[in-house]
């Protein structure tokens, strides 16, 4: 074969190859991007609805430990359809509020902040009269997994800041079973 000819057919296959796998990669990149546009349309109409029934629970109707500052949980619905779920959660050294948002029972949005007490230095204590916004992450989830986080910040005590779909989802069912159970829901 001369070689002439036989290089220009090994760098069209190898160019056509490169093309193909980097479509892919733009194809799917505009997918979450695609996503992730819809899923802020979501969240933004469940947060306009005006319609949406809501249900608040404090302390002692929340099953599990006291908290040291309290906790309560805040649920958006609409006849048997919950929306919305809004956790604030008084620790001994933050308060940590979670919103999720959901479509058919499940997940697709979860927005976390903590806020701290900042250090009292001259004490050796926290000064629990105010706070500081430490950590804030919003994720976007299809399917039960993670797609994209956006955050900012770390949390005061934990290692990794952001949290994976598993602890996210097992909080948010946990709120959900607590949410359905005062409300009388069926699964």
């Amino acid at each position: 074969m001369n070689k002439s000819y036989y290089f220009p057919i090994v760098y069209r296959f190898s160019f056509s190859i490169a093309l193909m796998i980097s479509s892919i990669f733009i194809c799917y990149g505009q997918s979450k991007e695609a996503k992730i546009k819809d899923i802020r349309s979501l969240f933004q109409k469940i947060n306009s609805d005006n319609t949406l029934k809501v249900i608040k629970l404090e302390n002692e109707d929340i099953p599990g430990p006291a908290l040291d500052n309290g906790q309560s949980l805040t649920a958006f619905y609409k006849g048997n359809t919950i929306y919305k779920i809004q956790a604030w959660v008084g620790l001994s050294y933050a308060i940590r509020e979670y919103e999720f948002y959901l479509k058919d029972s499940q997940v697709f949005f979860v927005y976390e902040k903590e806020s701290d007490f900042p250090s009292n230095e001259a004490k050796a204590t926290l000064d629990h009269s105010k706070t500081v916004v430490a950590f804030e992450a919003r994720y976007y989830l299809d399917k039960d997994k993670i797609i994209d986080v956006k955050s900012k910040g770390k949390k005061r005590f934990e290692g990794t800041s952001v949290m994976s779909a598993k602890d996210l989802l097992t909080i948010a069912n946990d709120y959900l079973a607590i949410i359905k159970s005062r409300l009388k829901i069926k699964k």
